[in-house]
């Protein structure tokens, strides 16, 4: 999952990164678009940590599925270059394969996890991993 540009992304308390390329648009959520997509839409703090968000926010359209949203609290462009680092393997193993955690970059002298927009949005990654036996 090699990005050329990065979105930053506030979800609840947190920031994440996701590769733009995967984002067909952007619209404030709530706005009142299309109803059909709003059963569609995931909120991301609460799918992957079970916070909710203080305000409607940011609604992101994922390229895979024309009706697939997620929400964040804000988005932006991050303008450097960042690199896409891969997981530890003892961290990638702990979050499973089905994990939407793709790695991170680093942004600002902070490390910043990067989820696969796409696979969360295919109802992969989960919040919590499945324990390995």
């Amino acid at each position: 999952m090699p990005a050329e540009r990065w979105l930053l992304l506030r979800a609840g308390s947190r920031r994440i990164a996701a590769p733009l390329e995967q984002v067909a648009g952007l619209a404030e959520a709530g706005d009142g678009g299309d109803a059909s997509v709003s059963d569609a839409e995931i909120a991301l703090s609460e799918r992957l940590w079970g916070e909710q968000e203080s305000v409607p926010g940011v609604s992101l359209r994922v390229h895979s599925d024309p009706g697939a949203r997620v929400r964040v609290a804000a988005a932006e462009e991050i303008s450097e270059e960042c690199e896409l680092l891969s997981l530890p393997p003892l961290l990638g193993r702990a979050l499973g394969e089905e994990s939407a955690v793709a790695g991170a970059i680093l942004w600002r002298g902070q490390l910043v996890p990067v989820v696969d927009l796409v696979r969360l949005a295919s109802g992969s990654g989960a919040s919590t991993p499945s324990p390995k036996r």
